[in-house]
């Protein structure tokens, strides 16, 4: 076989649809998050936008926890809108005060959020951190800031664990239940060098190794092995043959829910999905009495799937068209 299969052993880690999940970090974990938010999944991704480094990663998290959302020293003007170093670009608007009134809004979201979690899921991108020459603070992006204006510098695996714990000491006064699961991004930094970006995701990995060895409640899942090793080919890839395509990212997802659904859960995922196809479905004629008998079918399903799941939104929508053609 061509290939170089990567194997999981049987998780102790189990999602089904009762889980209260959250996923942080690079956009790797945005792509895992909304596949399960497009699988009905109670999933929250990214509140506070994307994080690459870890440490910055872990200080929205205490931050959370503590209910400090004050990034009032963080701030900065560029082409007429604000930016904050704490968070990433997608964050920026016309005054401060819109921009403290959001953060203090999401960062009360990420705090209950944690509150409620029995899995975080952290992805992990880059062992780079940028630090303001004027007073030594990471910054999670650099906003298009002169270069002469930060540090940069790779972290050591030991700053990265140790700030896992201090991060986990915290968010245990808050909720000693969650599990955590620990991935490294398959997206290159190349800008950092393909010879940088190798070590970089080396000290992550290793960090990774050391924290699920420590802790019963990390564990690792080799997301970043999947993309290196079994996909090793450009046709998983984007144009910019950094980021991971679909085809890439559904062959990865299908292999994680091989490695955490259980038998039931998978059962509930493939109806949805059928589902979820079946709605996507585009007519030839519309006003037709098979189609209308299509969409009957299609809602009464529904309804009997939203017993378990959340489907108001797609059923009071299909009822509007039901209406509409009569």
């Amino acid at each position: 076989m061509f290939r170089t299969e990567v194997h999981t052993s049987d998780s102790p880690i189990k999602i089904d649809y009762d889980s209260q999940i959250l996923t942080l970090g690079s956009c790797f974990a945005t792509n895992i998050g909304d596949k399960l938010v497009s699988g009905k999944f109670s999933t929250k991704v990214n509140p506070l936008g994307i994080s690459f480094n870890p440490l910055s990663i872990f200080e929205l998290i205490e931050r959370a926890t503590l209910e400090d959302s004050d990034l009032s020293d963080y701030y900065l003007n560029r082409d007429g809108l604000f930016y904050n170093y704490k968070l990433h670009s997608d964050f920026r608007f016309e005054t401060k005060n819109e921009f403290d009134r959001t953060i203090t809004s999401s960062f009360n979201e990420l705090h209950k959020v944690l509150s409620d979690s029995s899995l975080i899921i952290l992805t992990l991108g880059t062992a780079y951190i940028y630090e303001r020459k004027v007073d030594q603070e990471i910054v999670s992006n650099c906003h298009k800031q002169p270069s002469q204006n930060f540090n940069k510098r790779l972290l050591t695996v030991e700053e990265i664990i140790s700030g896992f714990f201090e991060m986990k000491e915290q968010l245990d006064k808050l909720n000693s239940k969650t599990q955590f699961l620990l991935t490294v991004s398959p997206v290159r930094h190349t800008k950092d060098t393909l010879e940088g970006n190798a070590v970089s995701k080396s000290i992550l990995r290793t960090a990774c190794h050391y924290i699920s060895e420590m802790a019963n409640e990390v564990f690792y899942y080799p997301a970043f092995e999947i993309m290196m090793d079994d996909l090793r080919d450009y046709r998983f890839y984007e144009a910019d043959l950094i980021h991971p395509n679909s085809q890439g990212i559904g062959y990865i997802w299908n292999h994680f829910r091989e490695s955490f659904f259980d038998e039931g859960t998978e059962m509930l995922y493939k109806k949805w999905s059928k589902l979820q196809r079946a709605l996507l479905h585009k007519p030839f004629n519309p006003d037709s009495e098979s189609h209308k008998k299509f969409l009957h079918k299609i809602e009464e399903e529904l309804k009997a799937l939203s017993e378990v799941l959340d489907l108001k939104n797609e059923i009071n929508s299909l009822q509007k068209v039901l209406v509409k053609h009569g």
